[in-house]
């Protein structure tokens, strides 16, 4: 669900082509400071910015002086850059409920100079008061155990769950 929201964001800024000298898709895992600089610091080419995505960047695995390499790097970014950080594989939570500490200072980090989200799963619960809404307003009737368990069978997923709301 994640990269489905991250790669629209991207399309949004960079365009549908995937091969653009505008886009840079780096793997956080083998992040390299010096490969994240020069994307960063590319001027754009024929277009208005330079999109640049980092996926799986756990900060824990940084050393200090990349750490605050990088925190650098992001708080003196060029305006035509736009950066995107993005977690799908990996666990950056510490008791699954709150980031690690390194974690949280680069998420604070990038609070101060742009946007932070998180993409967290709802609960069954949650997820069938919207699975009812939805039912409604389409002018059909489900009761809330019945949707409580469309969402366990669709894994708590709401792209999923989307679908089957559209075939009742």
């Amino acid at each position: 669900m994640l990269q489905a929201f991250a790669k629209k964001l991207v399309v949004k800024l960079a365009g549908k082509d995937e091969t653009s000298l505008n886009l840079h898709k780096l793997d956080g895992r083998k992040l390299k400071m010096s490969e994240l600089w020069d994307c960063c610091n590319m001027l754009p080419c024929f277009a208005d910015r330079v999109v640049v995505t980092v996926n799986d960047l756990n900060a824990e695995s940084l050393n200090k002086d990349d750490f605050d390499y990088l925190v650098s790097m992001i708080k003196d970014l060029p305006d035509t850059t736009t950066v995107i950080f993005y977690v799908t594989g990996i666990d950056i939570y510490k008791n699954k409920k709150s980031l690690t500490d390194k974690n949280e200072k680069l998420n604070k980090v990038f609070q101060s100079v742009g946007h932070s989200c998180e993409f967290s799963f709802k609960t069954p619960s949650d997820l069938a008061k919207t699975i009812i809404t939805k039912l409604r307003k389409a002018e059909c009737d489900i009761s809330k155990d019945d949707a409580s368990y469309l969402a366990q069978k669709c894994l708590c997923e709401q792209a999923v769950i989307n679908n089957e709301i559209e075939k009742l």
